[in-house]
């Protein structure tokens, strides 16, 4: 049996070869700077409305969100409470997401590398699971599990028929043969794979074992190998959590759904059923220091995730995101370089209006900083993310790839380490090991779960530096 090398590409679980990669025109033709008409279009951003001191206050005071402000990952889980500590749950699930999805890419570059050669962006890949040649007979269950997460089950099921029987893997493979036995409705039911909940709370996340695989190659080295199942669990725990917390929210469901839609991995479409795309009502719980400007704008980047083809043209008169995109399309071809300036104009903008709303106010008094630098950044970048996830969606990668070197020159609070974990798997997918490990790195420390995500990246890059293989940059 030949299958397709596993080709899903990040936002929507939407599969398609390396062909896709091919380039296009969107940020060749300079585009005009206009103001979009704004008509109907609620302006209530939250950098707008917690510009007051009094309504910044309860979060000034909350030792959660000082954590927060200033990018202490590690504590903020611990520190916070209720519904901002529900996001900062569903954050965490949102990068593990990523990371497992760096990994399972990694992992299929590395474990497949003598087989795959050079990597060609204008060709296609041909692999056949039952015979292609592995360094190590484990290998074949490294490349299931990667397999599994890509959404080719029958490559899944192939290899696994190859891994060696033995304590180390059995159950493991056990459990992950009945799910992909069964109708899959249904998320996997998934014990071990070097993952407890013990000890955890809903402040205090799992511990995490570094200590999983040690895999013998044909060189003699040794190959400490990663499972990951760990990522996945570790992520469903945390999703989990923030389920707890909102548990009596009536629109929990749809809540979480809209949060994690973007992050979604490809497997996920097999037993997630989206929710209706609708504004929720909110609190700026779920808007400080992030990345949509209003309820509105997560509306729209779920509708992006769910059904990009007619999501500009539902929100463009509801949504900011939406009428920008709109703004820089044309023939459904979105400019990158339009985005890029018009989301300085906004940001622009927005600096202009926080100032109008503190017109009196003595300077002395006000957090400049933060109110006329930092806030109106948010805007800025906050465009650049949601156009990029639009250009993924829509299979513009180059405006996509574009884009995303844009969001990953912002700094201090406005630094978004979910996009930057999803531009390490778009790097591993490219098999680009320059990038994606300064990035994982830059945040191990806070996540720690990214020390072992890691792995089969680090690996691939002692493979393509041995034979100096040529490690392209999109």
């Amino acid at each position: 049996m030949n299958t397709r090398l596993s080709t899903y590409i990040f936002w929507g679980m939407m599969g398609f070869g390396t062909s896709c990669f091919s380039s296009d025109n969107s940020t060749s033709e300079q585009a005009s700077i206009e103001t979009p008409s704004t008509q109907g279009i609620s302006k209530d951003y939250w950098i707008y409305r917690l510009v007051q001191a009094e309504k910044r206050q309860p979060f000034i005071q909350d030792i959660g969100w000082q954590n927060y402000y200033t990018r202490d990952f590690a504590n903020v889980i611990a520190l916070s409470k209720e519904e901002s500590l529900a996001r900062f749950h569903l954050e965490h699930a949102a990068l593990y997401r990523q990371a497992l999805l760096m990994h399972s890419y990694a992992t299929q570059k590395t474990v497949l590398y003598k087989s795959l050669g050079s990597q060609n962006k204008e060709t296609e890949a041909k692999i056949d699971p039952k015979t292609v040649p592995l360094d190590s007979p484990q290998h074949a269950y490294l490349i299931a599990i990667a397999s599994i997460f890509l959404e080719d089950y029958p490559a899944a099921k192939t290899y696994f028929d190859r891994v060696p029987t033995g304590p180390e893997f059995d159950s493991h493979v056990a459990q992950w043969r009945k799910w992909l036995d069964s109708d899959k409705k249904s998320p996997p039911t998934l014990s071990g794979f070097f993952f407890s909940a013990e000890g955890s709370s809903i402040n205090k996340s799992p511990s995490w074992n570094e200590d999983q695989y040690a895999f013998s190659m044909s060189d003699g080295s040794t190959y400490e190998a990663t499972d990951g199942t760990s990522l996945w669990l570790l992520s469903r725990w945390h999703q989990d959590q923030a389920a707890k917390i909102l548990a009596e929210k009536s629109n929990s469901a749809a809540l979480i759904d809209q949060w994690l839609a973007p992050w979604r991995l490809p497997f996920e479409t097999s037993f997630v059923s989206p929710t209706e795309t609708k504004v929720l009502e909110l609190t700026d719980d779920w808007f400080l220091f992030g990345f949509y400007l209003q309820a509105e704008d997560m509306a729209f980047m779920h509708a992006v995730s769910t059904d990009p083809k007619s999501a500009i043209s539902s929100w463009k008169s509801k949504s900011t995101f939406a009428e920008y995109i709109d703004l820089c399309t044309k023939e459904d071809q979105l400019n990158a370089e339009c985005i890029k300036d018009n989301a300085e104009k906004l940001r622009q903008i927005a600096e202009e209006r926080n100032k109008e709303l503190l017109k009196g106010i003595p300077i002395e008094q006000i957090d400049t900083n933060l109110l006329y630098v930092e806030f109106p950044s948010f805007v800025r970048f906050s465009l650049l993310r949601a156009a990029a996830l639009y250009a993924f969606k829509t299979k513009q990668i180059d405006a996509a790839g574009y884009l995303m070197l844009e969001v990953r020159e912002a700094s201090g609070v406005v630094r978004d380490p979910v996009s930057l974990i999803f531009l390490t798997a778009y790097d591993a997918y490219n098999a680009n090991t320059v990038r994606a490990p300064e990035l994982l790195h830059e945040y191990a420390d806070e996540f720690s779960a990214l020390q072992s995500a890691r792995i089969p990246l680090d690996f691939l890059q002692i493979q393509l530096t041995k034979d100096g293989s040529h490690i392209p940059t999109y």
